[in-house]
């Protein structure tokens, strides 16, 4: 748990180590955060569907054949991200739409730009 501004005596000083007020997975947890966020900076782009109407995901394996755990949860958010990909919504914007983290976008993208199914661009 972080604490707030000034809360204890250690706070911005050089007391306020790794042994006695800052834990190592505190500090692990707060540089995770910043990558994520960097990551998700860099990584957002504006993708577009390069195929009119619904792309047929079974012929190029992108549907599963059978059912397993998690498998109607990740369809759905391949359906989604195709859905929103029209070149006038962000990567972030279709994860938010979405309600997942942006990272769980990354491999279904990469899925789809080898199938040709999607392509990225930097602005709507």
């Amino acid at each position: 748990m972080r604490t707030k501004y000034g809360e204890y005596p250690e706070y911005n000083t050089s007391l306020d180590d790794l042994k006695n007020v800052v834990t190592p997975d505190g500090l692990e947890g707060g540089y995770e955060a910043l990558r994520l966020s960097i990551e998700a900076i860099e990584n957002n782009c504006y993708p577009k569907v390069t195929v009119l109407g619904e792309p047929q995901l079974g012929k190029r394996g992108l549907y599963p054949t059978i059912s397993a755990k998690n498998s109607a949860s990740k369809t759905r958010l391949l359906t989604d991200l195709i859905t929103w990909s029209d070149g006038n919504h962000s990567l972030l914007e279709i994860a938010e739409k979405s309600n997942v983290p942006i990272w769980e976008l990354y491999p279904l993208i990469k899925k789809l730009q080898t199938s040709n199914l999607l392509v990225l661009t930097d602005e709507r």
